[in-house]
């Protein structure tokens, strides 16, 4: 989301005896304000995932929209795709400057 790791088990609040005993937890992410959300999911005898949710607020539902992290690359490439499509040169700071990074952020190695 921004700047944060969702971690279910490091979340839990108390001790951290209570999420060494759990055999899974999961973690609902979400910024204030926003429709979109992360369940985080870890446990012994599952896969480690975070998965994308969408809130329509009509019906109260959350959606499932897939793999958090590979929609989050997506978007990211999609951004910077979008900078470099632009009419005019595409310098490295003008790449990085449209989805708002930093030039050290961006890297222009095998393009």
């Amino acid at each position: 989301m921004s700047g944060f790791d969702a971690d279910a088990v490091a979340d839990i609040l108390g001790s951290t005896g209570k999420g060494a005993v759990a055999d899974s937890a999961l973690g609902l992410y979400r910024e204030r304000g926003k429709a979109g959300a992360k369940l985080s999911i870890t446990g012994r005898d599952i896969e480690e995932r975070t998965l994308a949710l969408t809130m329509h607020r009509s019906t109260g539902v959350r959606k499932l929209e897939g793999d958090a992290d590979t929609l989050a690359l997506t978007e990211r490439r999609q951004e910077l795709l979008d900078a470099i499509g632009e009419p005019g040169a595409a310098t490295l700071a003008h790449i990085a400057e449209r989805p708002g990074q930093g030039k050290s952020n961006t890297c222009a190695s095998g393009w």
